[in-house]
């Protein structure tokens, strides 16, 4: 006969929400940490996850003051024109912002997924 698993309350305690060295080397992944510390509900085992997603939000926008002053082609020793590369790292890290947004509710429809609230929900529709 199988037993009957009772489930306990988890305790959730604050975590520390110190910026990690990894992130506070990086001006622009510290303010994005910061921003969303304060207001994410967050466990300790979410720390990791908002720290990927504060470097890869800097990487993002590192990479696109860069092709804001560079353009968005290059050209090599041989004149070809070739796509600027931190085109491809800003692609990459936008890609790795939209997944890591999504794991911490950032996105209406992860948050409508997650049973939170979203934009919609606010609005008064006529009957």
């Amino acid at each position: 006969m199988a037993t009957k698993r009772t489930s306990k309350p988890i305790k959730r305690s604050m975590p520390d929400m110190t910026v990690p060295p990894e992130v506070s080397a990086n001006i622009i992944a510290t303010g994005e940490w910061k921003r969303l510390a304060t207001i994410l509900d967050l466990t300790e085992i979410d720390l990791a996850i908002l720290s990927f997603y504060c470097l890869a939000y800097a990487t993002f926008q590192e990479a696109r003051i860069k092709l804001a002053t560079e353009g968005l082609t290059a050209k090599t020793g041989t004149g070809h024109v070739i796509p600027n590369v931190h085109l491809g790292i800003a692609n990459t890290a936008s890609k790795l912002c939209r997944a890591f947004a999504k794991e911490l509710g950032l996105t209406p429809m992860a948050r409508g997924e997650l049973g939170g609230t979203t934009p919609d929900d606010d609005i008064d529709l006529p009957e």
